[in-house]
This record gives structure tokens, sequence and C-alpha cells, in this order.
């Protein structure tokens, strides 16, 4: 996000409000927001990856094991967009003239991208193609 508070600008990341809420020893907010965040979209990327890498080279080993790993997948992957829902009511809400104000930054744009594309993938995904093996 860009923040402009009293004609000082500044950039702020997800990492930096990790960061800030450690330093202030708020560490249940950090861990959630640094498991929403950054874990869970990783997690989902690699769990695709194992599961296409999978269908590809037809290794019937843990199939159940991966069947719910999708379903899991498919299930936290709405749970990515709280970002960019924080991000759009911040800019709105948080807009008090030459006071201050916050607009998304253009890494956003492609934040929301890898989540609308894990999130479609889940969606159009047929979980029969890992039982063709």
């Amino acid at each position: 996000m860009h923040v402009d508070f009293l004609g000082t600008t500044s950039d702020s990341t997800i990492m930096d409000g990790i960061i800030y809420f450690f330093h202030e020893k708020e560490y249940g907010i950090g861990l959630i927001i640094f498991i929403a965040s950054v874990l869970v979209p990783l997690f989902k990327i690699i769990g695709m990856v194992i599961i296409l890498l999978s269908i590809t080279f037809k290794w019937k080993r843990g199939l159940r094991h991966k069947t719910s790993m999708f379903r899991f997948i498919e299930f936290i992957g709405r749970w990515s967009m709280l970002d960019i829902f924080v991000i759009a009511l911040m800019s709105t809400l948080v807009s008090f003239g030459g006071l201050t104000s916050t607009m998304a930054a253009p890494a956003t744009t492609y934040f929301c991208a890898v989540v609308v594309c894990t999130m479609s993938a889940a969606l159009t995904f047929d979980t029969r193609l890992l039982w063709d093996a």
C-alpha cells in the first residue's frame, strides 16, 4: 500500500506489517497475517504443482491424500482474497483529505491475479484425473 500521512509518503508491504506486529509484541495478529497472506498462497501453489506433476507422471502413490489436499486447497482458496478486500477497504475508508490517504500499490494487481488464477485453477480442476493413473 502507498500511504500518505501529513504530507509524508511511505510504501508498506505485507511483510512490513508482519514485522511491525512482531516488534509490537502482537504475535497472534502477526502470525495470522503471515499464515493467511504468505503461507496459504505458497502452499496452494506448491500443492497444485504436486497434483499436476502426479497427473503428468502418473504417480500412483497417495492418491487419497492428494485428493484431500486438493479439497483443502479448494476450500482455503477463497480466503486468499482477504488481503485484497482489506486493501480495498483501507483505500476507501482511510481518506481524510490532506491529512491522510491510502492507495493500493501496483503489486496488489499481481497478487490479485495470482489469487484469481489459483482459484480458477482449483474450480476447473477435475479430481478424477488423479485416479486415471
